[in-house]
């Protein structure tokens, strides 16, 4: 294994922001020493990015430049699925004369829970289950600007991760409520819906707007759409009723998400990330995560479902450290 410092830069580009990271790589770990944050929506590619971080913050030149993007990676190019934004391997290669990794947003999310599951970091609260080691698959999944899924499988030769585009799954119903949740969905979706439209940033809002009615709270009513999750949020935080209904119902969609991938991976452990349920920590109740969980399956399937951990991610930075352990296994260890 290589042991002496290669640098590295990092970059993990969202919907929203653009996370990029300057550090070092020694012994398969990842030091930050620069970051900075980015609009999505100021830029179309991420070479300009690049290119202001590396002369306002870096002194050195990357051996390595790591990438993630939301959207499957085709002929080395990711067209973003949220923005209008792209990422090229070749075109990065071509500028910057260096190594280059370019992945799925959540191939470099499941890299980065792999990091600290093999590692032992424990950076991620678990609110179910009992931790486990065996060769089952483990899954990452996350609300953002979309919902994020990737997921991971042991082999001899070290762990194989995959892309997913399981955000664009059915809506979980098991009740009356949920029932109507999903068609109130529909309507305001005619070319189309899925999970996503409701486990994520946006799904917020748009739960917020089933909880009322229509009948917004005139701090919710006075603000553009994409500011609504958040300032929804702070009205659970001070107490309002509608508020604090919305995230309680868009955790119970989460935990039958969660129960539905449990089914289909029989995972060692499924981990929650995503800068969505960060803001939304305080008010996430876990009681209500595993009622809704374990509730309406199977007798068969209770033990697993009993028993699955499941972690809610206790950084944003997850998917930075997943790019930097990719590139470690990719790149410094022989």
């Amino acid at each position: 294994m290589k042991t002496d410092k290669t640098p590295i830069i990092v970059v993990d580009a969202g919907g929203t922001n653009i996370r990029v990271a300057g550090g070092f790589l020694e012994n398969n770990r990842f030091t930050i020493t620069a970051r900075k944050h980015y609009k999505t929506a100021q830029y179309t590619t991420i070479n300009p990015v690049l290119q202001e971080f590396l002369s306002e913050n870096i002194s050195w030149k990357p051996e390595i430049i790591a990438l993630c993007g939301a959207g499957p990676v085709k002929n080395n190019h990711i067209t973003m699925s949220n923005a209008d934004f792209s990422l090229s391997q070749h075109a990065i290669e071509h500028e910057f004369k260096t190594n280059v990794l370019l992945m799925n947003d959540f191939s470099a999310m499941t890299w980065g829970v792999l990091e600290d599951f093999l590692h032992g970091k424990h950076e991620h609260e678990l609110i179910h289950g009992e931790p486990q080691r065996n060769t089952n698959p483990i899954v990452a999944l996350g609300p953002g600007t979309g919902l994020g899924f990737g997921f991971a499988v042991f082999h001899n030769n070290g762990p194989l991760v995959f892309a997913s585009e399981g955000g664009h799954t059915a809506i979980p119903v098991w009740d009356s409520t949920s029932a109507a949740l999903a068609l109130f969905t529909a309507e305001r979706n005619p070319e189309g819906f899925d999970v996503e439209k409701l486990i994520s940033g946006s799904g917020i809002a748009l739960i917020y707007e089933f909880i009322t009615k229509g009948s917004l709270h005139p701090d919710i009513a006075s603000i553009p759409v994409k500011e609504r999750p958040a300032r929804i949020t702070e009205l659970a935080i001070n107490g309002n009723d509608d508020a604090r209904k919305t995230i309680d119902l868009f955790v119970a969609l989460l935990a039958r998400y969660c129960a539905e991938s449990t089914a289909i991976f029989l995972p060692q452990g499924i981990f929650i990330t995503g800068g969505v349920c960060q803001k939304i920590k305080p008010l996430f109740n876990k009681n209500i995560f595993s009622e809704h969980f374990k509730a309406g399956w199977a007798p068969s399937l209770q033990p697993v479902l009993s028993n699955t951990p499941i972690y809610l991610a206790g950084t944003e930075d997850t998917a930075l450290f997943g790019l930097a352990f990719a590139s470690a296994i990719h790149y410094t260890s022989q």
